[in-house]
């Protein structure tokens, strides 16, 4: 009787809500160039894209690791970075950090702000893939987002998605029950009830409460659109198919992603991009990330670590002259929070660690890196910290994180005496680590990291980016995870 309660209602609303009810002003959204049906492209039997003169190929170069592109397994900036250049989402930011339309034509939100409709672009299709029927690519329909939605509550995938969006009537119920109902046949929540997709075209969000930040939050990576054939009854089965401007075409273990241009990407007046392929070099040795851009083998690096700044900068900030000449360094304005904490689950109590720090001074912990890049800050106690009997060793988990490793790289050269740091390889805390790192990037205005009663350290990075001089129009935003190639202008392989 509820299922059928929220369907009665939902159809009310949705109904007003198409129909135009003078009761419910709308905000109404529409694309700058609205296309007109057209029919399902053309096989494509050409073979692969001769590299002549004027063939254009950027090469980003990435220092986190790219194990998967599953949307809901990213965890880290260059992860997110990537599945722009695959997926779509039904909205997007631009280079001011302001919502565009993506996959979705237009978009109205009722006048109470707990309803959105989303009318889906009519010429968006997937790559081609074996993953069909026919190996040729799909229509976007809208039964594609409700599928996406609801796989971010399952049982299975990281909860970073779905923590965006429980303000959606019906969402928090089911990710409760797939969580914690282990056995499927117990369940009876079978999907989201304020996710419903009447129609290919259409698709409609309830919420149990406002979120002014619900667009927004659509921007993120994490709500990519793909289609449900892209997933196998095991979550890490996953087969990357996006609609994005570009498609996946060669991946060499997880180092070396190689996308090509996707030729039936609907861009507005119809212009071909200015890129005919995207390679994605996953290097996490800072070093040989850097040597690589000298070499020419690499042409941008979107987020540098501390040991490449610490070696282009001068203490002002500014490229050394080395490499003013060559290469354009930015700050675009997005930033990553990192914070040291310490396991309340540890043998060692947090008395113990608190007055252990109180030693530690935080300045040199952003040793040779401009202040305006770097911002290091001990959190204070709330409450006084008595002397504790402390173990001859303090241990903290390790990350492939570049900045979470030089903070401790930094901190154990300062914590001098007993007990000693030492850094081990493993990614969660146990009882034997009694410190552990985290990081937070934003996604929306005003997304900010919870202040934690464990933290110890906080130290916020800006991100810094570098790359050749030759290429124009790479654009980033003030979110670190975003870039976008689109507009990108740079020479032929041959005038590189």
């Amino acid at each position: 009787m509820k299922t059928l309660f929220y369907s009665l209602i939902f159809g009310v609303i949705l109904g007003l809500m198409l129909h135009g009810c003078a009761k419910q002003p709308e905000t109404i959204v529409i694309e700058d160039s609205p296309e007109s049906p057209q029919a399902p492209p053309a096989p494509d039997t050409a073979v692969s894209p001769i590299e002549t003169a004027d063939f254009r190929q950027l090469i980003l170069g990435e220092i986190h690791p790219v194990p998967t592109l599953d949307p809901l397994f990213a965890d880290n900036n260059s992860a997110k970075r990537t599945l722009q250049l695959l997926y779509e989402g039904l909205v997007r930011y631009d280079r001011d950090g302001e919502i565009v339309p993506a996959a979705a034509k237009r978009w109205s939100v009722g006048g109470d702000s707990l309803s959105y409709v989303i009318t889906l672009r009519n010429d968006l299709y997937y790559h081609d893939s074996d993953i069909f029927s026919s190996g040729l690519g799909r229509k976007v329909v809208a039964g594609d987002v409700k599928f996406a939605f609801e796989r971010m509550a399952r049982n299975g995938v990281p909860s970073d998605a779905a923590e965006l969006f429980m303000a959606i009537e019906g969402f928090q119920p089911y990710f409760q029950e797939q969580h914690n109902v282990l056995n499927p046949a117990y369940r009876q929540i079978s999907s989201v009830s304020g996710i419903q997709a009447p129609n290919d075209t259409t698709v409609a969000f309830v919420l149990d409460e406002r979120d002014p930040h619900f667009l927004q939050k659509m921007a993120s990576p994490y709500a990519s659109v793909y289609p449900s054939e892209a997933v196998a009854e095991n979550p890490l089965d996953f087969t990357p198919v996006g609609s994005g401007p570009f498609e996946l075409s060669q991946q060499v273990g997880d180092s070396v992603y190689i996308f090509s241009e996707f030729e039936n990407y609907p861009r507005p007046g119809g212009d071909p991009s200015s890129l005919d392929r995207v390679d994605v070099v996953i290097e996490q040795n800072e070093s040989n990330l850097l040597k690589a851009l000298a070499a020419g083998d690499i042409h941008a690096i979107p987020e540098l670590g501390p040991q490449i700044i610490r070696n282009i900068l001068t203490p002002q900030g500014e490229l050394s002259p080395a490499y003013s000449t060559d290469y354009i360094f930015s700050t675009p304005g997005g930033f990553t929070t990192y914070s040291l904490l310490h396991n309340p689950a540890s043998s060692v109590s947090r008395s113990g660690v608190r007055s252990i720090f109180s030693r530690v001074d935080p300045a040199p912990l952003s040793q040779n890196i401009p202040a305006d890049i770097v911002q290091v800050e001990t959190v204070p106690d709330s409450v006084s910290v008595p002397s504790a009997e402390q173990p001859s060793t303090i241990y903290s988990t390790f990350w492939t994180d570049p900045f979470q490793r030089w903070f401790l790289q930094q901190l154990s050269t300062q914590w001098r005496g007993q007990p000693k740091l030492q850094i081990v390889n493993i990614r969660t805390p146990s009882k034997h680590t009694a410190l552990y790192t985290s990081s937070f990037v934003p996604f929306y205005p005003g997304h900010s990291a919870m202040i934690n009663s464990n933290m110890l350290v906080k130290y916020t990075v800006k991100q810094a980016t570098l790359s050749i001089n030759e290429i124009e129009d790479l654009r980033f935003n003030r979110y670190p995870w975003w870039i976008n190639v689109r507009t990108v202008d740079m020479p032929g392989i041959d005038e590189l």
